[in-house]
């Protein structure tokens, strides 16, 4: 069986496939007979090389059990004999094999019958006129036509008991060898545990001295940082006064974490009305606050926005209301021309985040209810790098409103270089800001070619009044705006939603309900 290494095809001989209880080993390895060294391929075309095999290498005969070729093995004609007395059965049905050799099994011991000794055997014999093949617990062998064959073994034991009891062996000596193996581990563990134990005893003597040591430093350094802790909690006290007067708390007016600190420590507080959402705050304290402690006027940025107020109220007529004319021409874009994009434009980096504050605006204004025209911004001309092409030849779904100062906080003039190696003297003489105002027009002017409509929102100067006023002017265009879009534009729905569900899968106190409904869909979704 040395080429069962070399081909996967060949199963392995009968003994191999079949067990047996020990009490059936004899009567089966007798009905088997010489069957019983069979070797049991796949298919029929192993069996034909291995015979090709044999015959070139002059290895002797043998018999082959090709699986492909056992697929109806015939049945025993006699079924009755299963209810005569002392028959144990068939012979097939007392062994063991999976369920692809059951056919082989069937072929070789499919029509034998395994009777308890050869008195019952016999009797069976002369009833069925000597047509059944039986055999006997104790090994002797009826075949048809009366012959009896039986008798002693010159070897007690048998090869399928032999293949049993060296499993059994196998099983135990690999039982044994890992007892050993345990033990072994075992007495190198004690072993290195009793060293252990040892080099324990001597630390914890020096450790036992140490620390006597350690103790009485330790109550004098006590009682030192009894007497810090005493200086420290008059000193924390005195800081806690004194932060009441330099702490201000922008809060609810009574709700929320900030408030309820305010209230317990006696901070200032700014209060934030209730209906004011966090994008139109920049006007309250939220906003001025911190403006005012980074040295900026906000009487100026008021003022500015309250002029901007008086130029956009109810009573101003629309050609001379400017928020109006704004909000009317965006959505008439959107709803009549279809650009669903508005690009913020500024060519003055002071103005980045004022950009930001304004996509957050009408973002969180407009965008609800499957209507809203998306917010973007660029920084021009720094982003013509990046975006210009796609404003230029991109799809036509965007217009332009161009943030647009009329005069700069300085004027600064371009050299003149002797070498002109950049060819630039050109510019020499002119203000920087001539050059962007330039830069400014020829991109309008390119953008509106390309089929980009641009609305120019002009600012005089840089300045906190004029902040103001631009503050305002996109405030109320964008409640004017939303009006006309139909949606509320000082609610956010959307923000509350993932919100929820973020709180919900942090398992925040309040949304056990909807944490258990998240979880089972992300569970149904795997």
């Amino acid at each position: 069986m040395e080429q069962k290494e070399q081909n996967k095809e060949i199963v392995g001989v009968v003994a191999d496939i079949v067990k047996v209880e020990k009490k059936y080993e004899v009567a089966i390895e007798t009905a088997l007979g010489g069957n019983i060294q069979n070797i049991v391929t796949e298919d029929e075309e192993t069996a034909k090389k291995m015979i090709r095999f044999l015959k070139k290498n002059k290895y002797g005969r043998a018999t082959f059990l090709p699986l492909t070729s056992i697929l109806h093995p015939q049945e025993f004609k006699t079924p009755e004999v299963l209810k005569e007395k002392g028959v144990l059965g068939m012979a097939d049905a007392l062994v063991e094999t999976e369920k692809k050799y059951r056919n082989v099994a069937k072929a070789m011991l499919g029509r034998i019958v395994v009777v308890d000794d050869v008195d019952h055997a016999v009797q069976i014999a002369r009833k069925y006129d000597y047509g059944i093949r039986m055999v006997t617990l104790e090994g002797e062998l009826l075949v048809p036509g009366g012959a009896i064959s039986g008798g002693a073994f010159k070897n007690a034991s048998n090869l399928l008991g032999r293949r049993r009891e060296m499993d059994e062996l196998s099983a135990k000596v690999k039982s044994y060898l890992h007892k050993v193996d345990e033990l072994l581990d075992e007495i190198e563990s004690c072993k290195a545990e009793r060293t252990k134990v040892r080099k324990d005893l001597e630390a914890v003597k020096g450790d036992l001295q140490a620390k006597f040591i350690a103790q009485n430093t330790a109550r004098l350094n006590v009682i030192q940082a009894q007497e810090k802790k005493s200086e420290a909690g008059k000193g924390f006290e005195r800081l806690k006064e004194e932060a009441k007067d330099v702490i201000v708390a922008i809060t609810d007016a009574h709700k929320g974490a900030a408030r309820a600190a305010a209230t317990k420590e006696g901070y200032k507080t700014f209060v934030i009305p209730d209906n004011v959402g966090g994008r139109f705050s920049v006007l309250t304290p939220v906003g001025l606050l911190p403006i005012a402690v980074a040295g900026f006027d906000i009487k100026a940025l008021v003022g500015g926005a309250a002029d901007m107020e008086k130029a956009t109220g109810k009573d101003v007529p629309f050609a001379e209301n400017p928020a109006a004319i704004y909000a009317a021409v965006r959505n008439a874009l959107y709803a009549e021309a279809g650009k669903k994009i508005e690009i913020l434009v500024n060519f003055q980096p002071k103005l980045h985040y004022m950009s930001e504050w304004w996509k957050q605006l009408y973002g969180e204004s407009e965008g609800k209810d499957g209507k809203g025209i998306f917010p973007a911004a660029c920084d021009f001309t720094t982003d013509l790098h990046s975006m210009g092409q796609w404003i230029q030849e991109g799809e036509r779904s965007i217009f332009e409103t161009v943030i647009s100062v009329e005069t700069p906080e300085k004027s600064l003039l371009f050299p003149h270089d002797e070498e002109n190696l950049d060819g630039l003297n050109f510019l020499a003489g002119k203000r920087v800001d001539e050059v962007n105002k330039m830069a400014e027009l020829g991109t309008r002017l390119a953008h509106v070619d390309g089929g980009v409509p641009n609305i120019r929102v002009s600012v005089p100067q840089l300045n906190e009044y004029y902040l103001g006023q631009i503050i305002y002017f996109f405030e109320i265009a964008c409640g004017i705006s939303g009006n006309l879009l139909a949606v509320n534009p000082f609610n956010q729905p959307g923000v509350e939603a993932y919100k929820k569900n973020m709180f919900a899968l942090l398992n925040k106190p309040g949304y056990e309900a909807e944490s258990e409904a998240i979880q089972k869909r992300l569970a149904e979704e795997k």
